[in-house]
């Protein structure tokens, strides 16, 4: 009873996590964020699970388009090449000297992560539309339709290797 009482008297939760070029730190760190929203109880079940699917969203795209700047083509090509590049990159300069940075802070207000990679960046112009009828059985391509579809607020810096993705908090009964 203690320990509910000490969290919920907690209103904000600040963490910053370093990762390397590694897709199998994704799981783990996402099931961490969600363990940590849901003891706040600022976020009902289906909340935390849309929130969940953005970030791994948004944490494969920082590594793959951004740090090992994988190019979505491949993977419409050849998906058993593109991981094999993929796995290369991770391993050679100046792929493997690049990390992911995010920011998680959980508030009673709202939760906000800020994912920044090393890449080159992107236009945001340059993206597909994912929604468009060509681009539908397309392999990828529909990460950032789901990430804006789940949070509420997202937005890109101007360069285009920086994501901020914000879940506004509507107190649960």
């Amino acid at each position: 009873k203690s320990r509910q009482r000490v969290l919920q008297a907690l209103t904000e939760v600040h963490s910053r996590f370093v990762l390397d070029n590694d897709i199998t730190y994704i799981p783990p760190l996402v099931s961490y964020l969600q363990e940590q929203i849901a003891l706040m109880r600022i976020l009902d079940e289906s909340q935390l699970i849309r929130i969940g699917i953005a970030l791994c969203e948004a944490l494969t795209n920082a590594i793959h388009h951004g740090n090992l700047e994988l190019d979505s083509e491949w993977r419409q090509n050849d998906e058993e090449k593109y991981f094999r590049i993929a796995e290369e990159r991770r391993c050679i300069k100046p792929y493997s000297d690049r990390r992911v940075r995010m920011v998680a802070t959980l508030s009673d207000r709202e939760v906000r992560f800020v994912i920044d990679d090393e890449g080159p960046g992107f236009a945001l112009v340059d993206l597909r539309d994912p929604t468009e009828e060509f681009n539908m059985d397309r392999m990828g391509g529909r990460g950032l339709l789901l990430i804006r579809s789940f949070m509420d607020e997202v937005t890109h810096n101007v360069v285009g290797n920086s994501i901020t993705m914000i879940k506004n908090v509507v107190p649960l009964d």
